[in-house]
């Protein structure tokens, strides 16, 4: 009888186990999968037309109207999305346009996509979904890894290698999120989020560092999180500075129509600085901050807002002439941009300058604002810098006879051209008034300015004729503020002003921060523009990078010094002798250490050639001039390297320094 009575007791409790398992499957299943979207495919294989979804399991050409999925054919698995994707092997590719397109932006790389006959279901997975995503993720960089790696960069593999292993351990350990019965979603999230702090640093790995490098930085006087009302805040704001690896400062010296300094000229200074105490240097802050920044090797240049003369829609400083102001189309003068054709207004101008060389010790000045505003939209027709002053001026060269000039500009194509090249001409005129004093009162101050943009809309859109300041020798260095976390177009915007990089220097101006962005982000911006060989960057703003949330200041402080700013950089404009030194010295240290296994006796006895040929105590043009010639036959020597890899790595250093020596000797021009 007990033999009869197990058997059934054995089926009860597998019955009773299977069910359990199929309460915790089911369970996790809602805990777990979300449908993101269900669509009809409206055909396969053919024209896409409106508000249609279509699937191609074929290559067919697709226009830039709609959205697109990725999919890979065994597993449904999304893992590529954007306007258009390129099929692969065991693909197919989803394709929408309009109401179905906007279906289709919502899924994510790492749903999966289930298909019955016509209808179309998007699924996410908490688990497999992110896994997918990562995964996907992380073989691109492992591409990027290793085209570093075959392509000989200066990159350290055994750092990345270590990071690897924390990858492998943090993606364990995500998966044991869902070895429960309940699924805590923070612990998910917080798990997720260190797979992806891991990846990043992954990819800030992957990032070479210049020995020779301009790391500017914009700085509105106790704006950042450190306190400056004191000297020992100064200290740690240049300490912070230091940390970051930035070795060009441009503060703010002439803003809001008035200066950082307490001004002789104009008897006044800005509040906002007024009455602190900086212990040694009084109640300086400029001396204060200029004097710690040389003691750690930064250059300060005092970033000077030539035509601003006040916060938009306020009223200007009381020093400022109503009639130095310029108009709009409407008649509104509330930008409070200043005149520049106004004698004036030019004499003011230059008064400021002069007196902030005599005082302070300014490795550069940097002029913002050295344009006209672009403002009064009026019938289509955008425009400003009305004056009495610049009507009477302009009717007077240009033999203007009109009655109303605002009204004429309108309808006369010829006249709007001469009334912009008037402006232009008068932005210009400034600009060499400005520079000649500088080259006059102290010839060794680094002179640049933040031009709009790409060079062409500088000069149509804001009246700044960049390219003529370069030619007349006004610039040293040009910061073009180039204000977008699009890439190509930054690196599109950046390029129109490489062709002028043997006689000017460029640092990009960027603000990706400032502007929201992320981290990684940013860094993906400064290595596109590095990659175009320009000298340096300048980021917007201080506030930005040294910012008061300390969890995210320290975590920019551990991106920067982990990518671009590993290495100390010597500034492009420091004397020749030091820049070529750390250039050299990088170079052969590369050699040494990446290079010299792939080459042979032959190319290893002309990389030492170069050594003994070049001389790193340079001093002055003719110095220069030497090494750009022993540079230019050595990297003609270089083309015929045996490894390719070896031949580009060095060419690209080697054009790198050889524009920046070239700028230097330009500007030995002008002395």
């Amino acid at each position: 009888m007990k033999k009869k009575i197990v058997y059934p007791l054995v089926i009860l409790l597998v019955a009773i186990f299977a069910l359990g398992i199929a309460f915790i499957i089911n369970n996790h299943k809602k805990q777990t999968i979300s449908i993101v979207f269900e669509g009809t495919i409206t055909a396969e294989n053919t024209k896409r037309n409106e508000n249609f979804l279509v699937l191609y399991s074929q290559d067919v050409e697709r226009n830039e109207y709609g959205y697109e999925l990725l999919v890979e054919k065994d597993t449904g698995f999304i893992i590529d999305a954007d306007i258009i994707v390129e099929m692969i092997d065991d693909t197919f590719v989803l394709s929408a346009h309009g109401t179905n397109a906007d279906l289709l932006r919502t899924a994510k790389v790492g749903d999966i996509v289930r298909i019955e006959k016509d209808t179309l279901t998007v699924e996410r997975n908490m688990m497999t979904s992110n896994l997918k995503q990562f995964e996907i993720k992380n073989k691109k960089l492992d591409e990027i890894v290793q085209n570093r790696k075959t392509s000989l960069y200066d990159v350290d593999f055994n750092a990345i290698k270590e990071i690897d292993d924390k990858i492998n351990q943090a993606t364990k350990a995500f998966k044991r999120c869902f070895y429960t019965l309940n699924i805590d979603e923070i612990k998910v999230k917080n798990s997720l989020t260190q797979l992806d702090e891991f990846l990043d640093e992954k990819y800030y790995l992957t990032f070479e560092s210049y020995a020779v490098d301009g790391r500017g930085i914009w700085h509105r006087p106790n704006d950042s999180a450190i306190d400056e009302r004191t000297l020992d805040g100064v200290k740690n704001f240049v300490s912070t500075l230091n940390k970051l690896g930035i070795n060009n400062l441009y503060v703010e010296t002439y803003w809001q129509g008035l200066t950082t300094h307490y001004s002789d000229y104009l008897g006044s200074q800005h509040p906002k600085m007024a009455n602190n105490d900086y212990g040694e240097y009084g109640n300086d802050y400029l001396l204060a901050l200029i004097s710690e920044c040389h003691k750690v090797g930064i250059e300060v240049h005092a970033w000077f807002e030539v035509l601003n003369a006040g916060i938009t829609g306020l009223t200007a400083p009381s020093h400022i002439k109503d009639e130095w102001l310029s108009a709009n189309l409407l008649g509104d003068t509330s930008d409070l941009c200043l005149d520049p054709s106004n004698p004036e207004v030019v004499e003011y101008v230059c008064s400021l300058l002069s007196e902030m060389l005599e005082k302070y010790d300014f490795d550069g000045i940097s002029y913002d604002y050295i344009r006209y505003a672009e403002t009064g939209t009026y019938n289509g027709y955008t425009d400003c810098g009305f004056t009495k002053y610049s009507i009477d001026r302009f009717s007077k060269e240009y033999n203007y006879t009109g009655n109303d000039l605002i009204s004429d500009l309108h309808t006369n194509e010829n006249l709007r051209k001469s009334w912009h090249e008037f402006k232009k001409n008068a932005v210009t005129a400034l600009v060499q008034k400005m520079s000649a004093l500088i080259r006059q009162q102290k010839p060794e101050t680094i002179i640049s300015a933040s031009p709009y943009g790409y060079i062409s809309d500088a000069k149509e859109i804001y009246m700044q004729d960049t390219l003529t300041w370069i030619e007349y020798g006004c610039l040293d260095v040009v910061l073009p503020m180039i204000y977008t976390e699009n890439e190509e177009l930054l690196v599109q915007t950046a390029s129109s002003y490489v062709d002028y990089s043997d006689k000017v220097l460029q640092y990009t101006g960027m603000s990706p921060l400032y502007n929201g962005a992320t981290l990684r982000k940013n860094q993906e911006l400064t290595f596109a523009v590095k990659s175009l060989g320009i000298s340096g960057f300048s980021y917007f703003a201080t506030k930005n990078y040294i910012p008061r949330n300390k969890h995210y200041s320290e975590k920019i402080l551990l991106v920067l010094s982990n990518s671009t700013h590993k290495n100390r950089a010597i500034s492009p404009t420091d004397h020749e002798s030091i820049v070529f030194s750390a250039w050299k010295n990088q170079l052969l240290d590369r050699y040494e250490r990446i290079y010299s296994d792939y080459l042979t006796e032959s190319d290893k006895n002309r990389v030492e050639r170069f050594d003994l040929d070049t001389k790193n105590n340079l001093d002055g043009a003719n110095d220069i001039s030497q090494v750009l010639a022993t540079l230019s036959d050595f990297k003609r020597d270089i083309n015929n390297f045996s490894n390719y890899n070896v031949r580009d790595r060095i060419t690209e250093q080697i054009d790198y320094i050889y524009k920046i020596l070239s700028a230097t000797l330009t500007r030995y021009s002008y002395r």
